[in-house]
Order: C-alpha cells, then sequence, then structure tokens
C-alpha cells in the first residue's frame, strides 16, 4: 500500500491555464466530482473556478488535503473555457468525456457481438 504522502503527489497540475476547476474521482463510487465553495459535487455548474494562480494553488491544496483524507483519488486541475452564460467547458477531450461519461450507452458493445460470434477472453 502507497503511503499518504505517495498518493498525495499524486495530485495532477496541468500547468498555469486559467481558468481551472478542480477534478477528482470519489475514493468509494470512481465517479467523477468536481471541488465546489462546499465540498464536492457532481454538478459542474457548481464547480468552484480558479481564474488566478492563488486561487489555483488553493485548489491544489484541496485535492491533496482530500486525497490524504481517503475521500477523493487522481485530483487534477482542469483548464476550461467560460461561457458567456457561467457554463464551464473542459477544454480537452478527455476531461468532456471525463464529465458526461462514456462515450456509448452501456451495453451497446456487448449487443454488437449478440450473435455467439464473441468468444470470451
Amino acid at each position: 500500500m502507497a503511503s499518504t504522502e505517495s498518493r498525495v503527489m499524486s495530485v495532477r497540475s496541468h500547468g498555469p491555464d486559467l481558468p481551472v476547476i478542480l477534478l477528482a474521482n470519489e475514493l468509494g463510487t470512481g465517479a467523477v466530482v468536481l471541488a465546489t465553495a462546499t465540498g464536492w459535487s457532481h454538478d459542474v455548474t457548481a464547480a468552484l473556478v480558479a481564474d488566478t494562480a492563488p486561487a489555483a494553488a488553493s485548489l491544489v491544496q484541496r485535492g491533496q488535503d482530500a486525497t490524504a483524507a481517503n475521500q477523493v483519488v487522481d485530483a487534477g486541475l482542469v483548464p476550461v473555457r467560460l461561457g458567456a452564460d457561467g457554463t464551464v467547458q473542459p477544454l480537452r477531450l478527455r476531461d468532456q468525456i471525463r464529465l458526461v461519461g462514456p462515450s456509448i450507452p452501456f451495453g451497446v458493445a456487448m449487443a454488437q457481438h449478440d450473435g455467439g460470434s464473441h468468444v470470451s477472453v
């Protein structure tokens, strides 16, 4: 088992691109969560947005603290674009997919192999 210190050091930082949000996975469920003003949420509209380097550093610290407390894993800053209406849109496709879930509906891939031609590996 890794020490708490090594887990805390796993917090990612993607450079000085601002604004950013803090994205992580809940330790118990694996669900994607975002740091908010009051904790963590699955709702991107509640995400706390850092638009200065000190605010981003504060988010990194929150990620490290939550990782050390075994609340989340894989916490990292994610560069975002803010819409005119205040919506938050991650810049990278990977992060966009993380927020909305799998890119195909559950079971579609298996349904394609329903003809008996699928061989378990």
